[in-house]
């Protein structure tokens, strides 16, 4: 999965946000409490969220409903499936 990014970047009509620091994302891994795989956390760091071909991606961002901490808090609040290290 190495070149996830070079496949993000080439999706059609892909915009992205700023990437994201290694301590902003150990910190949202402390706060949520689980740890993102190598392969998001290079996603993070490239983009920080992306928008393309019409879909939305989560990540660490300003926009509330593209941030990966605040998603993941409402789903574990309203899913009772999401196990609390998901």
């Amino acid at each position: 999965m190495d070149n996830i990014i070079e496949l993000i970047k080439n999706i059609p009509d892909m915009v992205h946000g700023k990437g994201a620091t290694e301590k902003e994302i150990y910190r949202l891994e402390e706060n949520l409490g689980l740890v993102f795989s190598s392969e998001y956390k290079s996603y993070l760091m490239e983009f920080g969220a992306v928008t393309a071909d019409g879909r939305e991606f989560t990540g660490i961002t300003n926009i509330k409903r593209l941030d990966v901490g605040l998603v993941t808090q409402e789903e574990k609040k309203f899913n009772s499936n999401v196990s609390s290290d998901f």
